[in-house]
């Protein structure tokens, strides 16, 4: 016969200033969805998201994200430049990233349905093909640079 015997060990108290961090985490999580949901309506990140639908819908691309931004060249002989783009990165269905034609349709779509890159410096479409599957990946890329306004035929 096993002789078992229940031990009634109380267990120590949790220490409060990590209560008070986790309840303060768990307010944060469950207000940023709130905040962010007007952000996305607004008028950049809007016009954005419909420039990301028409790339969507292209029948070569499988899924695109569109960003734009700005980068600073500093010398100590000529200043400070500053150029502004938009960058289109396209997930395509077959391997032709080097397509000169389907990056231009690409960054034609970003002129018709987000007038805003005409102010800007540079297009820049990268057109991908790959694949992930956890323990392997490959992927093949080709980074095209336009010029809006050469796109747009005004210059």
């Amino acid at each position: 016969m096993v002789n078992s015997k229940v031990s009634s060990e109380k267990l120590p108290s949790v220490w409060k200033p990590h209560l008070v961090v986790v309840i303060g985490l768990f307010i944060v999580a469950t207000l940023v969805p709130a905040f962010t949901s007007d952000l996305a309506k607004s008028e950049p990140f809007k016009a954005m998201l419909a420039t990301q639908e028409a790339i969507n819908n292209n029948e070569l691309v499988k899924y695109a994200t569109v960003t734009e931004g700005s980068t600073t060249f500093t010398s100590t002989d000529s200043g400070s430049k500053t150029n502004t783009y938009v960058n289109i990165q396209a997930y395509i269905y077959k391997n032709n990233v080097e397509d000169f034609d389907t990056a231009k349709q690409l960054a034609q779509t970003i002129i018709k349905t987000y007038p805003e890159s005409l102010n800007k410096n540079l297009i820049q479409v990268t057109l991908k093909y790959g694949y992930d599957i956890g323990i392997v990946s490959k992927w093949n890329s080709y980074n095209y640079q336009f010029n809006p306004k050469e796109l747009n035929g005004s210059e």
